[in-house]
């Protein structure tokens, strides 16, 4: 029995005491010793260090607790009592009782809810990932001594639960006696049930009886003395830690200004990061993003008050060097500066909005964009020498241009773009970028210009168009085919396609009578009078109705190209704006 119980005989003598043993007594001291060597290191090291809430139990806390408990004061509580003060005084009065063998039972089953949430704390994290080291398990030791990860924590978890279940099962005193001395007394059920079981061979059930209850209430009342003489230190015991914790908690509610607690960066990839702060009260929070060179990137605000802000950002450059600052509430002052470095890119550069533009008799210039920093190289040659020449663009830059010169218009050139960044990655552009300086109705030939009037008397020139779409329709009032395809038209131009125009060039005609067509039919269309077949001469066109689609640089890029629908031209058109002229061999239907 746990209890040092006297049994006697019915004579009244003493029954002689068994031999005690030292095992369960000298368990019972080690894992006592251990204990408390941990605990209090463990309270020692966190009441040194600043008292602040670490980021993981902040996170575990945020994970498992309902939303609706968590209160600005209840925050207020977890965060800056509980978990800074509360908790490691506890830890240390419960180690300093462990060594000093104060009622050690008691303190065993304390520290069994300690190492319980410890455990689920550094199971929580284990699970999650993200920690590399436990939450401040030992506080200030862990800067001397080094850090554990929360797998390393979970073992001590383990085997300090242990040693406080061997404490409270081999302590072999009362239950809130103190450690006498180091051979402790042994249990003597044993000779408890010997005495009982002679008891009934000598005198009987009832006589036994009577005997069993006349010494059950001499030990009780022995029994009693010893507890209420325990009962009142520890009494004396848990006042002193309460006037220890309402003290504690006393001093950290008259510091009420909210802190960041922590900043932790996580999803860091070449262009994006995810930051999370954490506070020690509900507030919103500003980020202000700066590069290494202090250049203003970005400032990132939240607009809920909360104890913990995920911001991402993106928009970054790979391979870059950041630094932060954080404000609460919108303020002027901040937190300290947080550094980061965005991660090496893994594609390489992408090379895209290819133009050509300034075409001339000799001479054209080529233009394109790069997705990130990168130097350029652009290889040239034409349909009649297979010779590549090259221009390489050494410096690092976004926006490229190179103007190739000594060309001739009898021939139809070709070109390629390659791209190579400062991680020593390259790209090549996805196809062959052609053009012609020719001046023909030809696809990749410059259009020729020309100068018309339109049916509401203003003079229309092609080259007035210069850097947008232009669609040129060709057409009579009596095709029955143009007749067909004007409503595809109108429903093209009623979409309002940004940097397009289209033409509706009319090869004969009296103006009244196809102005009347237009209105009868509801179709408003810039309409062009070709009168003397001059245009129509200059672009072959032999029948109606006959379309180009000419780029912003005035080459031709489809002829007739095939649509059934406004949609289908829509695409072709968007095809002409997206590769801005260049990219691709285009094709043409006759």
């Amino acid at each position: 029995m746990p209890f040092d119980i006297i049994i006697w005989n019915v004579s009244g003598e003493n029954i002689p005491k068994k031999n005690r043993t030292t095992a369960a007594g000298q368990a019972s001291l080690a894992s006592s010793l251990l204990i408390g060597l941990v605990f209090l290191a463990s309270g020692s090291g966190k009441l040194l260090a600043p008292h602040e809430a670490p980021g993981q139990v902040v996170d575990f806390i945020s994970a498992i607790a309902p939303q609706a408990l968590l209160t600005p004061w209840v925050l207020h509580f977890l965060y800056n009592i509980l978990v800074p003060y509360i908790l490691p005084s506890a830890e240390l009065i419960l180690g300093i009782m462990l060594l000093i063998g104060l009622v050690p039972r008691l303190a065993a089953i304390l520290c069994i809810p300690l190492v319980i949430a410890f455990a689920s704390t550094n199971i929580w994290a284990i699970t999650r990932g993200g920690y590399t080291t436990c939450a401040s398990c030992f506080g200030i030791w862990e800067n001397i001594f080094g850090h554990l990860t929360p797998t390393q924590s979970l073992a001590i978890d383990i085997v300090l639960f242990l040693l406080a279940l061997t404490v409270f099962f081999l302590h072999p005193d009362a239950f809130l006696s103190n450690r006498r001395s180091l051979t402790a007394v042994s249990f003597r059920s044993r000779a408890w049930l010997s005495n009982l079981q002679l008891n009934f061979k000598q005198f009987g059930f009832r006589r036994s009886a009577l005997i069993y209850l006349t010494t059950l209430s001499s030990n009780l009342r022995r029994v009693w003395k010893v507890i209420t003489g325990d009962w009142r230190r520890a009494t004396a015991l848990v006042t002193i830690f309460f006037a220890i914790a309402a003290t504690a908690s006393y001093l950290s509610v008259l510091d009420l200004t909210p802190r960041v607690l922590s900043v932790s960066m996580s999803e860091v990839s070449d262009t994006s990061a995810v930051v999370t702060i954490t506070l020690n009260k509900p507030r919103t929070v500003t980020l202000t993003l700066c590069d290494d060179n202090n250049n203003h990137v970005g400032a990132w605000s939240t607009t809920i008050p909360d104890t913990r802000h995920a911001i991402p950002l993106d928009g970054l450059l790979p391979a870059t060097r950041y630094h932060f600052q954080v404000s609460l509430d919108q303020s002027q002052s901040s937190s300290g500066t947080y550094n980061f470095i965005t991660m090496p890119p893994k594609e390489p550069p992408l090379i895209f909005e290819i133009t050509i533009s300034d075409v001339t008799d000799n001479s054209a210039t080529v233009t394109w964009r790069t997705a990130r920093p990168a130097s350029t190289e652009i290889a040239y040659w034409s349909a009649s020498s297979s010779e590549q020449k090259w221009i390489v663009k050494s410096g690092l830059a976004i926006e490229h241009r190179v103007t190739l010169t000594g060309l001739s218009q009898e021939d139809t050139y070709y070109f390629r773009i390659r791209a190579t960044d400062a991680y020593g990655k390259s790209a090549m552009a996805e196809k062959d970028g052609v053009f012609s300086l020719a001046i023909a109705p030809e696809v990749t030939k410059r259009a020729p210009d020309f100068t018309l009037s339109s049916l509401d008397g203003s003079t229309v020139f092609l080259s007035q168009f210069k850097g947008k779409v232009v669609v040129l329709n060709f057409w009579n009032m009596w095709c029955s085919a143009c007749r067909k395809e004007l409503p595809l038209i109108q429903e093209v131009v009623d979409k309002q396609i940004p940097d397009t125009v289209v033409l509706n060039i009319h090869l004969a005609g009296k103006e009244e009578t196809i102005r009347n067509y237009l209105e009868s039919q509801g179709l408003n269309l810039l309409v062009l009078l070709d009168k003397d077949a001059s245009v129509q001469n200059a672009y072959g066109v032999i029948e109606t109705p006959t379309l180009f689609i000419i780029d912003g640089a005035g080459i031709i890029r489809f002829k007739n190209p095939r649509f059934s629908s406004a949609a289908e031209l829509t695409n072709t058109i968007r095809k002409v704006l997206d590769s801005s002229a260049t990219i691709g061999s285009p094709t043409s239907t006759n």
